[in-house]
């Protein structure tokens, strides 16, 4: 029993993989990445039927994953807003993920010898599938490191305007204040950024690490216009007319979103794990944001 459950959850991975290549094909323009998602669709949709037949000659019927059309269409969004660089990063990630289980299953579970043949063909294939992905992730890399300056920006934007903003709001007497307070900070913010991230991409260039000329202004100017826009999540229910620390609260809770957001995209970037990416960076946000607001609060107090 404990065998076929496993060759259902075998079945369902290769179904939905199948039917994520297959709706990126159809959206791809690039015509080798367009390519690739389409031999890789045909091939999982192969390993879905080899584990499918499996079930079947145990005498039940393979079942379909859970939320499959939402699952594929957060791939399909992904591709969409972050570009084909980041989507091959998280299909490289995604088959190591994959291969990991099948090395597990191999070497832990029983099965028959046909069972493992089977699984010993997929799992060659699914290695193929890594070496396509490593070595389209190396083409890609100017284009991730574009990414990883949008999302590292707004990520700064998003901590550290919160943190400012709830202070402020704490502090001051009308969303005025607040509002423009935290527009001062972001217009410093920016600057800051912008200033810092061109100085580090032309530090690269000189020691060899950068290959083009515009390299550093674009890595500036990418830095600069996502901590903007960052930083306007926090700002906005102030801006909408909300006070205090019901806007403080709102703030945070908009900020907490488009966090997690951005810190799936880092984590994917950095090879590191979603989950404590996303816990790290919201109890660091909340925690400044927390600390400000009781500073601001003390203020109001006392003068």
């Amino acid at each position: 029993m404990a065998n076929a459950d496993l060759f259902q959850a075998f079945y369902r991975n290769e179904v939905l993989d199948r039917d994520t290549y297959a709706a990126l094909s159809n959206i791809e323009k690039e015509p080798k990445l367009r390519s690739i998602f389409s031999r890789l669709s045909r091939i999982e949709s192969r390993h879905a039927s080899i584990w499918g037949s499996i079930i079947k000659s145990m005498g039940a019927l393979p079942s379909e994953p859970s939320l499959k059309r939402i699952k594929v269409s957060l791939f399909y969004i992904a591709r969409l807003l972050l570009g084909p660089a980041f989507m091959v990063k998280l299909l490289e990630r995604n088959e190591e993920v994959g291969l990991a289980v099948y090395y597990d299953a191999f070497k832990h579970i029983k099965m028959s010898s046909k069972e493992r043949s089977m699984l010993e063909s997929v799992i060659r294939d699914e290695k193929e599938h890594e070496s396509i992905f490593i070595e389209a992730v190396q083409a890609e890399q100017k284009s991730l490191q574009y990414i990883e300056s949008i999302v590292f920006g707004m990520n700064d934007g998003l901590v550290e305007v919160l943190a400012a903003i709830s202070g402020i709001a704490a502090f001051a007497a009308t969303n005025s204040i607040v509002v423009l307070g935290g527009f001062i900070v972001a217009v410093s913010g920016v600057l800051s950024m912008t200033g810092g991230a061109y100085l580090a991409a032309k530090s690269k260039k000189i020691v060899g690490s950068s290959k083009t000329e515009e390299t550093p202004a674009r890595e500036a100017y990418y830095t600069g216009i996502s901590y903007f826009i960052g930083s306007l999540f926090p700002i906005a229910p102030f801006a909408l007319g909300m006070h205090s620390y019901i806007g403080i609260a709102a703030a945070a809770v908009l900020t907490g979103i488009a966090l997690s957001v951005a810190s799936v995209v880092i984590a994917v970037l950095g090879g590191t794990s979603i989950r404590s990416r996303i816990i790290e960076m919201l109890g660091i946000s909340f925690g400044a944001a927390l600390l400000t607001t009781i500073i601001g609060t003390i203020g109001k107090v006392l003068i």
